[in-house]
């Protein structure tokens, strides 16, 4: 039970924190009409590795969901990390387990919008 509550609090805190502070500088606010500079690395790491189509989906949108999507992956390592008892071992277990998560959560995020946009140009 314990388990669950630091997983729900792990992830909100995360998630606030992601979306007030690290991507509020890259949300395009229509009032201003600036556009942001570059993308975050999480946008980057979509349009180069995964060739998402960054100017085809909604960005404030995709900015969300990434925030979503990276709360839930420090949360789900954090949790599996706190499982053992030494700090060592977490430290490992985490460290083995950040880049398989963020790569295969950025799969789906990729295979998400891949069908979003198909599903679009069939409504066409």
């Amino acid at each position: 039970m314990i388990q669950i509550q630091l997983f729900f609090m792990i992830f909100v805190v995360v998630f606030l924190i992601y979306e007030f502070v690290l991507l509020k500088k890259y949300k395009n606010k229509k009032k201003k009409k600036k556009k942001a500079k570059g993308y975050p690395i999480e946008v980057k790491i979509l349009k180069d590795f995964y060739h998402l189509d960054v100017t085809r989906v909604n960005y404030n949108r995709l900015l969300h969901f990434i925030a979503v999507v990276s709360s839930l992956d420090i949360a789900i390592i954090v949790t599996i990390a706190g499982l053992f008892e030494s700090g060592i071992i977490q430290i490992l277990i985490a460290f083995v387990l950040v880049l398989p998560v963020i790569f295969s959560s950025y799969y789906l995020i990729h295979l998400y919008y891949q069908y979003r946009l198909k599903k679009e140009e069939e409504e066409r």
